[in-house]
């Protein structure tokens, strides 16, 4: 098979935020990706061109062991604090129940550590785009009021002007 053709980092750049989309926000495979690229935005790039440009813009769907340990230590001492804790992982957030599978998988303390009495934590990423904080305020869904914006009362007052003043000349 012959080498791929370089694709010039203008045209990847000019496609990052399309990309992202699809692969992140959609979670689209690679090969969806690479198809939809080629369909609709004449960009061929191979499965692993694809994979390179995704790494260096630090575009990553799935974390290691050592990542989950370090989301595992920083999620009991925030617990610990009485905080709570939203992971987002390349800008995305990480549902609470995929977190929670995450944190029983790989955080156990095997033996040797328990018989340690420091363990050292483990470190944060640096190559992974990890984010930990306090989650926002929950969303009220409750009705929203349309009767009262000033808007739709000035509009409602003209209307009403109007159909008087055209009662008026007509009588």
């Amino acid at each position: 098979m012959p080498p791929q053709k370089t694709i010039p980092d203008e045209d990847w750049e000019h496609l990052r935020p399309t990309i992202r989309k699809l692969y992140l926000e959609e979670d689209r495979s690679l090969k969806d990706v690479c198809l939809i690229l080629g369909t609709f935005h004449s960009l061929y790039p191979s499965k692993a061109q694809l994979e390179w440009k995704l790494k260096q813009w630090y575009f990553t769907k799935n974390m290691g062991v050592m990542d989950w340990k370090y989301v595992c230590n920083e999620y009991h001492r925030r617990k610990c604090k009485g905080k709570g804790s939203k992971v987002y992982l390349s800008g995305i957030p990480l549902r609470t129940k995929a977190v929670e599978r995450g944190v029983s998988r790989y955080c156990y303390e095997t033996a040797i550590e328990k018989t340690m009495r420091h363990v050292p934590k483990p470190p944060m990423p640096e190559d992974q785009p990890l984010l930990m904080c306090t989650p926002g305020p929950e969303q009220m869904n409750r009705p929203c009021r349309l009767d009262n914006i000033p808007w739709l009362l000035s509009r409602r007052l003209i209307e009403v002007l109007q159909v008087s003043r055209s009662k008026c000349q007509v009588t």
